[in-house]
């Protein structure tokens, strides 16, 4: 359905961030997602393209909308590769299934992300979700967390680029 084959979101910013994938009233226990503010110019070409796409209106002023779009994160298909970026930007952890979770809790200086399309079908009804595919978070650090060089989480350090050459 979808003719978009991945699309990419540079300083997006998240809402509802679910990563551990907890049980609420408005989410099944197991699931993990997140919503993204889009750009506005962006909301009828994914739509014409069947995705989802929502609004976050301003309670204040309900006239005041900007487009969302929910996304999954599933590690047992196509596991998403999801850096943290902490230590002003010398730290680089993998986040896996069972280190994800911490993104729910720390503040987020900047995220860089690529999604996928999904497309299901249930009955008759058809639609494309949105997938995480790439994502990199960079952690709003305080003066202890750069004091000590450390991060929110431990896990696999993922090298720079200039240390592969």
């Amino acid at each position: 359905m979808a003719d978009i084959s991945q699309y990419t979101i540079e300083d997006a910013e998240i809402l509802f961030r679910n990563f551990e994938g907890r049980g609420t009233q408005y989410n099944r226990e197991g699931e993990r997602n997140f919503n993204v503010i889009l750009p506005a110019a962006d909301k009828a070409e994914l739509e014409a393209d069947g995705w989802a796409i929502g609004e976050l209106c301003d309670r204040e002023n309900p006239e005041d909308c900007r487009p969302k779009m929910k996304v999954g994160v599933r590690f047992d298909v196509m596991p998403p590769n999801i850096v943290l970026i902490t230590n002003g930007g010398q730290t680089r952890t993998r986040l896996t299934e069972e280190t994800i979770g911490v993104l729910d809790s720390i503040e987020i200086k900047m995220v860089d992300m690529i999604v996928r399309p999904y497309d299901w079908t249930y009955g008759d009804k058809t639609g494309t979700k949105a997938m995480l595919k790439s994502m990199y978070v960079t952690a709003l650090e305080d003066e202890l967390d750069r004091k000590y060089g450390m991060g929110p989480v431990a896990g696999e350090s993922v090298p720079h680029e200039e240390d592969m050459a």
